[in-house]
């Protein structure tokens, strides 16, 4: 899904300003599929499990305007996949801009089956049901988690922290911090696996969450990247004190 490595670009007016820090940032919103986005890398590897599995219709489920589900719907579009969307409406704003426009109408154009829920809905109480459904009319429903941040959709961030070594010996800049958003805890958990993965050590991984509690954003985070690291290599130790949040 991803073309070529995202580039790395330094913010040099910012860094004018602060006196001896530098901060570069890494491209991730710049790809042709979709509009682009973080989703992407670990939706390489959710299609290819999909795939694999002989999955026909994909599920993906998130807020209104959900990056995920935009990109998914991109996804299944490039490879000829049906896909049903689930949105729950977890904001307040109920204008015509929120809900017919943005990612809403680049779904439409992609031609995804969309399911808008009733304030208050559970977007896993109705999956589970259009799972079953799906099952009967003999489709292969493979569901695409929150925020594609599985063990192996966050493989996809496995990957995307041997690309920020590669790139940082390629410009001869030593990276000392790698810093994210945290949501579902993806994006996160997949660079600390890859980080202790390839036994790098002068690299310190944090985030700040802009979701979950701080110690629920911590558990979510320290169990996904446990579980990724089973995944590639089940003797990589990893400890909750190693989750930066």
């Amino acid at each position: 899904l991803l073309e070529k490595p995202t580039s790395i670009q330094p913010l040099n007016n910012l860094n004018k300003l602060l006196n001896g820090v530098e901060i570069y940032v890494k491209r991730e919103d710049i790809q042709t599929l979709g509009l682009g986005g973080n989703k992407l890398r670990k939706l390489e590897y959710l299609i290819a499990d999909a795939k694999e599995k002989g999955a026909d219709v994909l599920i993906a489920s998130g807020g209104v305007q959900s990056n995920n589900t935009r990109l998914t719907a991109a996804a299944a579009a490039k490879y000829g996949i049906d896909c049903e969307i689930v949105l729950t409406q977890a904001v307040s704003k109920t204008d015509e801009d929120y809900l017919e426009n943005g990612n809403i109408l680049l779904e439409k154009i992609l031609g995804v089956k969309t399911h808008i829920l009733a304030k208050g809905e559970k977007a896993a109480d109705f999956i589970e049901k259009r799972v079953s459904e799906l099952t009967i009319e003999n489709k292969q429903p493979y569901i695409i988690p929150l925020g594609s941040s599985s063990p192996v959709g966050c493989l996809g961030y496995v990957s995307c922290f041997k690309e920020i070594i590669e790139q940082s010996n390629q410009l001869d800049i030593h990276f000392d911090e790698i810093i994210v958003p945290n949501g579902s805890g993806g994006t996160h958990a997949g660079l600390l696996a890859g980080m202790k993965a390839l036994e790098v050590e002068n690299v310190h991984i944090k985030s700040y969450t802009v979701l979950a509690a701080l110690e629920d954003a911590v558990n979510t985070t320290f169990e996904k990247a446990k579980s990724t690291l089973e995944l590639i290599d089940n003797t990589i130790y990893l400890t909750k004190e190693d989750v930066d949040i």
